[in-house]
């Protein structure tokens, strides 16, 4: 039995709290002695409660002493958020701990040289990481887990309630529920709604915790008596009721997902999911998505109104999809099964590094040359919203004059 600290900023709802807690969780299924340290509270040490998981709040003297005292064999960082003294500390007070790391956005940490491994979120995420100058041979793919116990498809009974509350009737419903910053939603989602609904499609839109610019422009929309907005839904059960009632779950994000846990989430639901994919950011949805596994992928928003027009029309393929997807959630991405590899890994001298050769993902659309030329340079790939069409090209012009300006400046002093 080995004793893994799981180190997190805080017990919040977002995908990296979920994804610390999840792993203290499979660490403690396992068998080992979990618990974890996070700078700040939140709702989910409600969560590790229920799991009789012990947790430290912190990094006031008092706790780190508690935490040198039970002396943990694993140190697990998630690395969004903490800060390069902190981990410092943490490792001048525990030599002896193996360090590694889930890295959350691709960058190299500060703390690079500690670690055993920094483990990555997805083989786009691997690449972005060597292409950064991160360390290859410290690097893992190696996903966020995802506890299926936690979203099912709900009852019939419950999505009949869920519908009569919202008066969503028997219209295919299109859904996007996520977390209320401006880059992990895009008008077009907006844009795509309001042409099926001009062309005669029976569809209704359901957001949940949309930020202010989607409800600002639904409020400006001529079909927005079609469109449900709600706040926000509590707890994981009331969750899964809603991805239950989506019939298609639309995924359009400015930033795209380092890892999305909005798609496994639906897709354990047997929700099918439409996701674009975005080469000019982070692009993990494509790969946890699987086009024509859980969904659909699509490489522009003309091709998205495709797909999801596809499955408006082909009610059978949006059932066989649903269950592809939360067969493939399951096997891929079991919380003990990663729980299981990272510790295989920390105690195997002899495992091997994964390598990433390429960033193709597989979709529907065309994808010009200059695309396919571009994405292929960590910093040039952010050309490809503009390629791609996802952006305008006086958006491009204005973009240069801008970075021009600003370069101008700093000659200048």
């Amino acid at each position: 039995m080995l004793k893994i600290l799981t180190v997190v900023t805080k017990l919040t709802k977002g995908g990296t709290e979920r994804a610390a807690q999840t792993f203290a969780e499979g660490y403690d299924k396992l068998g080992h002695e979990s618990r974890v340290l996070a700078l700040s509270s939140g709702e989910r040490a409600y969560e590790l409660d229920k799991k009789c998981i012990n947790y430290w709040i912190g990094n006031l003297e008092p706790v780190i002493e508690q935490v040198v005292k039970w002396q943990p064999d694993i140190v697990h960082l998630h690395s969004h958020g903490l800060t390069l003294d902190f981990v410092l500390l943490l490792k001048n007070k525990l030599p002896q701990a193996i360090f590694c790391e889930t890295n959350v956005f691709s960058n190299p940490s500060p703390w690079e040289n500690i670690l055993k491994y920094s483990f990555q979120l997805s083989s786009w995420c691997q690449w972005l990481y060597i292409k950064r100058g991160g360390d290859r041979n410290k690097s893992k793919i190696l996903s966020n887990p995802v506890n299926d116990a936690y979203f099912k498809h709900a009852e019939e009974c419950s999505i009949s309630n869920f519908k009569d509350k919202y008066k969503l009737g028997e219209s295919i419903i299109l859904g996007r529920i996520g977390q209320s910053a401006e880059s992990k939603w895009s008008k077009y989602l907006i844009d795509i709604y309001e042409n099926l609904k001009a062309q005669g499609d029976d569809v209704k839109l359901l957001l949940v915790n949309p930020p202010n610019s989607i409800i600002n422009r639904v409020a400006d929309s001529i079909f927005k008596a079609d469109v449900i907005i709600i706040d926000r839904i509590i707890g994981d059960e009331s969750l899964s009721v809603a991805y239950s009632t989506i019939d298609i779950f639309v995924l359009i994000a400015e930033q795209g997902e380092s890892f999305g846990y909005v798609s496994a989430e639906s897709m354990l639901c047997n929700t099918p999911v439409v996701a674009l994919n975005t080469p000019w950011a982070d692009n993990s949805q494509s790969e946890v998505v699987g086009n024509n596994i859980g969904g659909l992928v699509a490489h522009n928003i003309k091709a998205m109104q495709e797909c999801i027009e596809l499955l408006i029309n082909d009610k059978d393929l949006r059932l066989n999809l649903g269950q592809k997807g939360k067969e493939r959630i399951i096997k891929k991405y079991n919380y003990i099964k990663l729980s299981q590899q990272v510790v295989g890994y920390l105690h195997d001298d002899k495992s091997t590094v994964d390598l990433y050769s390429g960033n193709e993902v597989e979709g529907y659309g065309d994808v010009s040359l200059l695309t396919n030329l571009l994405v292929k340079n960590v910093e040039s790939r952010k050309l490809t919203r503009f390629t791609t069409g996802y952006s305008g090209y006086l958006q491009f012009f204005v973009m240069l004059k801008n970075k021009f300006l600003l370069n101008f400046k700093v000659f200048q002093s």
